[in-house]
């Protein structure tokens, strides 16, 4: 908790010190709850990382798809041959080795 603290003051004055200098039109009450919204954001994002590395390691220890979780692992592999395969034809695609296929729009109807 105390690092948190330190956080938020040490966020504080870096803030207060911009608008002393002029390099921000905020007023102390905006640049509070810009603050503390940016480190609410930053909790989240932890959270949601250390939830995706638990999700994977589950997977790992079951053999199957890190990717999808749907399937077993290809051998020697950590995705499965479905995710393998979709990850080449994306990379090929954005290498310009495959063209990017569009599904064609449904043609409108003139009233």
């Amino acid at each position: 908790m105390t690092s948190q603290l330190e956080e938020l003051a040490l966020r504080l004055h870096m803030g207060a010190q911009a608008m002393r200098k002029g390099q921000t039109d905020a007023t102390a009450a905006e640049l509070v709850v810009g603050v503390l919204e940016s480190i609410r954001a930053e909790a989240v994002a932890q959270r949601s990382k250390n939830r995706r590395e638990e999700i994977r390691a589950v997977r790992a220890a079951q053999g199957l798809c890190l990717n999808c979780g749907r399937m077993k692992a290809a051998p020697g592999r950590k995705w499965c041959a479905m995710c393998l395969l979709r990850a080449r034809a994306a990379g090929a695609r954005r290498r310009g080795e495959i063209p990017h296929i569009r599904h064609p729009r449904p043609k409108e109807e003139a009233s």
